[in-house]
């Protein structure tokens, strides 16, 4: 099984909306980035989105730690807010940058036999919306929550899948003949 990831981008640049919504991205929750879509000029698409993924991964952090500091030194406001879906309560957050508004919200592995929170190791991916700060936040949590919803069974029978029957470490050397050959 594998990741399309023609398809996956096709899927965030949908998801983008002009003067609403300039960028989706998809990172590790240590802010490495997978794949992303957005509507800036070619010139700044990537700085701009190496800046929203480590906002994305510092306001991650600081709402996951319960923190809420207000403004920090790069005029930043790091919230927290937690949304009902179905019976469990996933966190999402937020913060607002010199890149506009930005919104984090977990892809989370789908579990019965726990709650879904911060501290559950279930979370496999983070996806970053991103806004101009005139358009709220309305729209960046509905379009987040719902890709996360729509990725999470596919992201998570994926990581099964290759997690279920781990690689055998070789004790024998290869023959140096079919090395070669």
């Amino acid at each position: 099984m594998s990741v399309n990831m023609p398809q996956l981008h096709t899927l965030l640049s949908n998801a983008l909306v002009p003067q609403t919504i300039d960028a989706m991205l998809l990172i590790t929750v240590t802010g490495a980035i997978v794949i992303s879509a957005s509507s800036f000029p070619q010139a700044q698409r990537q700085r701009t989105s190496i800046a929203l993924a480590a906002i994305a991964t510092e306001t991650w952090t600081s709402s996951k730690e319960g923190v809420d500091q207000g403004s920090s030194e790069q005029g930043q406001t790091p919230g927290q807010q937690s949304m009902a879906g179905s019976s469990n309560e996933v966190q999402g957050g937020w913060a607002t940058t010199e890149h506009g508004n930005v919104f984090v919200y977990p892809i989370v592995r789908p579990s019965k036999s726990h709650a879904v929170n911060h501290e559950d190791p279930g979370v496999m991916f983070l996806l970053v919306a991103n806004g101009p700060e005139e358009a709220g936040w309305d729209l960046l949590e509905e379009r987040a929550k719902l890709l996360a919803e729509h990725l999470a069974p596919i992201f998570a029978g994926y990581i099964e899948s290759n997690t279920e029957t781990p690689p055998q470490a070789s004790t024998r050397l290869p023959n140096p003949a079919r090395i070669r050959g």
